[in-house]
């Protein structure tokens, strides 16, 4: 067998990559060990609810947004219905009886934020104004093909060593609004205090500054139209086939070995592994 490229696993980012070189016209065929593609991107069912495994929501994916234009590249934008979610969080805190309802709208946060701490106002803003400028100036770096963010932005330059806690603590000094804030980096698997600020920062505003919407069906919606994109432009995924290893020999990529022995040789090849898995 052989291909112009193989994406080894099929989460979100391969899946992704599968597509936009798909429909650059790039024969591609992608490996999943399991038997459905999506990795985290997929949901299972419990006392009649179903339960999402990671996706909350997709940030800047409204019309006009970064996002949204990404949607069309992948050619899946028309195949998506996004709906608007009523809040983007609820923290409910037995020992105060507070129970926290954060709106998506970018105003009613800051309304809602400051009236819980009004003393923190000033900086609850400044927080979101440091926010949106880390998000357009990532985005235009990307749009650029820029991989150095930090280029010419004092802000961005600024954060890379720094937390999310430390940039939160650094701008509110209420405790309840600190341990609001931070629970937010919770989305990305750790706490406050182990999240980097620039991945925070753009989830902030990607999610309140931007559109936070929800696909109707949910991650597994967005999985299938990735895999729809994929085929229809001439690419394969095939699940229940493992990959035993990449072949690379003398500073270059030949392919992949399969679990079962067989080959399929490609000019490209790219992991949707965990690098520990990769390597």
């Amino acid at each position: 067998m052989s291909r112009e490229a193989v994406v080894v696993g099929s989460g979100l980012g391969g899946l992704a990559w599968a597509a936009a070189r798909a429909r650059a016209g790039v024969p591609v065929t992608g490996f999943e060990q399991h038997d459905e593609p999506g990795g985290y991107a997929t949901s299972f069912t419990r006392d009649g609810f179903e339960h999402e495994v990671s996706l909350h929501v997709l940030d800047a994916v409204g019309p006009g947004e970064p996002n949204h234009a990404l949607l069309q590249q992948l050619d899946i934008a028309h195949r998506l219905e996004l709906l608007e979610a009523p809040s983007v969080r609820r923290e409910i805190w037995p020992a105060e009886g507070l129970d926290l309802w954060l709106p998506p709208e970018l105003e009613d946060l800051l309304v809602y934020l400051t009236e819980l701490a009004p003393v923190d106002g000033p900086g609850v803003r400044a927080l979101f104004d440091l926010a949106s400028r880390v998000h357009a100036r990532c985005y235009d770096a990307v749009d650029a093909g820029r991989l150095n963010l930090d280029r010419g932005s004092r802000d961005i330059h600024a954060l890379l060593d720094r937390t999310a806690r430390e940039v939160i603590d650094e701008h509110v000094a209420d405790p309840r609004l600190r341990r609001l804030l931070g629970t937010l980096a919770n989305y990305q698997g750790l706490p406050a205090s182990r999240i980097a600020a620039l991945p925070f920062l753009l989830m902030l505003w990607g999610y309140h500054g931007c559109s936070a919407l929800y696909p109707k069906g949910g991650s597994r919606a967005l999985t299938a139209a990735l895999v729809a994109s994929i085929e229809e432009h001439g690419g394969t995924v095939r699940c229940g086939v493992g990959v035993a290893r990449i072949d690379a020999r003398r500073g270059r990529v030949r392919g992949v070995e399969l679990e079962d022995g067989t080959r399929a040789d490609a000019r490209w090849v790219v992991s949707n592994a965990s690098p520990l898995t990769t390597f």
